[in-house]
């Protein structure tokens, strides 16, 4: 289950499948030229030993004025790349509001 720890300027999270979410702006920004800030974290075994990432899904055309999509990824030596929903997902947002 997907919930804001804390935000400012994150209304809600779409979970749209495993390792899938929408991040939906309280505020529209003026325009998708905006930069974005992530990280993603498992402490668990579930990614023991793996590489974790959060990354824009399909090259930036899920970037919009009011949502962000993105993925959260493991990389291993037994596995190429895998969505995994991450215990922590942090993203931050610069950009100006419309």
């Amino acid at each position: 289950t997907n919930t804001i720890g804390d935000s400012f300027g994150v209304g809600s999270v779409t979970d749209n499948a495993t390792g899938d979410f929408t991040f939906n702006f309280s505020s529209s920004l003026a325009n998708v030229n905006y930069s974005y800030t992530g990280s993603a974290s498992q402490e668990t075994s579930g990614t023991s030993g793996s590489q974790d990432s959060l990354q824009l899904k399909d090259n930036g055309s899920y970037k919009a004025t009011s949502s962000i999509r993105c993925e959260t990824t493991y990389v291993s030596a037994t596995s190429d790349r895998t969505n995994y929903d991450m215990a922590e997902v942090n993203v931050v947002i610069h950009g100006d509001l419309a």
